[in-house]
């Protein structure tokens, strides 16, 4: 099974919340660049997709990732 964060979900997530940077991002979410450098190469972490769910506040990890 492979694990995708949703296409463009940092990118909305930037925009709604005014971050600028992936480097804002990463530190207005508690992870490092590096994750969401994997995260934008199709590699996620756990941590950033526990981080992500976390910060939307959701229990529904269909709204942070794809299953396939």
């Amino acid at each position: 099974m492979t694990v995708q964060l949703k296409p463009g979900l940092l990118d909305a997530l930037k925009l709604a919340h005014g971050v600028k940077s992936d480097r804002e991002l990463a530190r207005v979410l508690g992870v490092s660049e590096q994750c969401i450098r994997r995260a934008r190469n199709g590699k996620p972490s756990v941590r950033l997709m526990g981080a992500l769910a976390q910060f939307m506040q959701t229990a529904e990890p269909e709204r942070v990732v794809i299953f396939s």
